[in-house]
């Protein structure tokens, strides 16, 4: 994976596919496409290398965030701090199935952990609106977090399989901790 920079003014250019067995003679070929996609001259680009299936190209492409670490007009590393500041969204539910007849319910219960996921952010109070996969498409539900906490209850008439949250990493700026699955089952 690559990762081009902008010398002049130390940004983000793009985040290119991957790296292995790239021969060098691509480098000046990347840097001429880079000038003539964004202006520029080829001297005024920079390109950092990630080894391919490294942790950070993992972490690039779930997308965390990141800004560019730069010493001397070079890229020299990427900070993730920023990403790694985020709050987790925890996801459980009372049990695994429930009858689909639009009376039975299922307690789906979200909790906002801390960043380091030493426990719940009590100092979150905000409404969020957390995709569900349900037997009809994506869907998604409002909840209310008190003190980092929040639930739901949910039923149906359509039976089949549910995935809470539908989004595998994050959903706005939260990051997803915990994935559910559930049925709903005709009786």
């Amino acid at each position: 994976m690559f990762i081009a920079g902008r010398i002049s003014n130390h940004s983000l250019v793009e985040i290119l596919g991957q790296s292995s067995n790239m021969p060098d003679e691509w480098f000046p070929k990347i840097k001429s496409a880079l000038a003539a996609n964004y202006g520029g001259s080829e001297s005024d680009f920079y390109i950092y290398t990630i080894t391919d299936n490294s942790e950070i190209a993992g972490r690039i492409l779930k997308g965390d965030t990141f800004t560019l670490i730069w010493t001397n007009d070079a890229i020299t590393s990427l900070d993730f701090s920023s990403e790694d500041a985020k709050l987790w969204l925890q996801i459980s539910a009372d049990k695994n199935s429930f009858i689909a007849d639009s009376m039975e319910t299922i307690l789906i219960i979200a909790s906002i952990l801390k960043a380091d996921k030493s426990g719940i952010d009590t100092t979150f109070s905000e409404n969020v609106d957390i995709p569900f996969s349900t037997p009809e498409g994506i869907k998604k539900y409002r909840f209310y977090f008190v003190s980092g906490v929040s639930s739901k209850l949910i039923k149906s008439d359509m039976a089949g399989k549910w995935d809470v949250p539908s989004e595998l990493y994050r959903i706005g700026l939260l990051r997803v901790d915990t994935h559910i699955s559930f049925e709903s089952i005709l009786q």
